[in-house]
């Protein structure tokens, strides 16, 4: 039917005729999209009742009547402390259809704090289409630095019927568990995540 039929209706895809009926199911993987046109080669099919006369077909393709939007679920621990790595999971949302989702992952934070590393790490996860995102805040922030509310917002967006769909939840990060050791009046010691230290 096509030059390359995996590659425009995923490997799995199944095609079947009736009378005045060609359904095409795409399967995951395929690039068919709203807007395309499906040309049938000649000789694909043939016209019941004048055998030999082949047919040639043009489909053009149009999304669903009802868009449905994807659904997003997010978890993550309500609060972590300084020491602790955040970890985001959105692998539970689902969304119609098996073209992969648009993602695009958003993030507010406390304002006394530099956003550019978090930043990078949510673009990154946006461009590859990762659901589950991992912060390793002690390492990648500082263990006394980013103290407070962080919203993080997953947004997803269907391939094929352009609909939207978002869930965005929050995580306090305290600095109650990091520990300090005062020497005197004038020198505090806070420890590393991890390390211990002599008396």
């Amino acid at each position: 039917m096509l030059t390359d039929v995996h590659a425009i209706l995923g490997q799995g895809h199944s095609c079947t005729f009736s009378p005045g009926l060609l359904r095409v199911a795409v399967a995951r993987g395929g690039m068919l999209l709203p807007g395309d046109v499906l040309t049938l080669r000649e000789c694909a099919l043939e016209a019941q009742g004048y055998a030999g006369q082949p047919l040639s077909v043009i489909a053009y393709i149009y999304g669903p009547a009802r868009k449905l939007r994807p659904e997003v679920a997010l978890s993550a621990p309500t609060e972590i402390g300084a020491c602790n790595q955040l970890v985001i999971d959105g692998t539970l949302s689902t969304t119609v259809g098996p073209q992969q989702p648009t993602t695009q992952w958003t993030f507010q934070g406390p304002s006394q704090m530099q956003h550019e590393v978090i930043d990078s790490i949510l673009a990154q996860a946006s461009v590859k289409g990762e659901l589950r995102i991992a912060i390793d805040f002690p390492r990648l922030v500082g263990i006394d630095a980013g103290f407070g509310l962080f919203a993080f917002t997953l947004t997803l967006q269907n391939a094929i019927t352009g609909a939207v769909g978002s869930s965005t939840i929050v995580v306090d990060r305290k600095e109650n568990d990091v520990p300090a050791v005062r020497l005197s009046q004038s020198r505090t010691l806070r420890p590393r995540c991890g390390s211990s230290h002599p008396p």
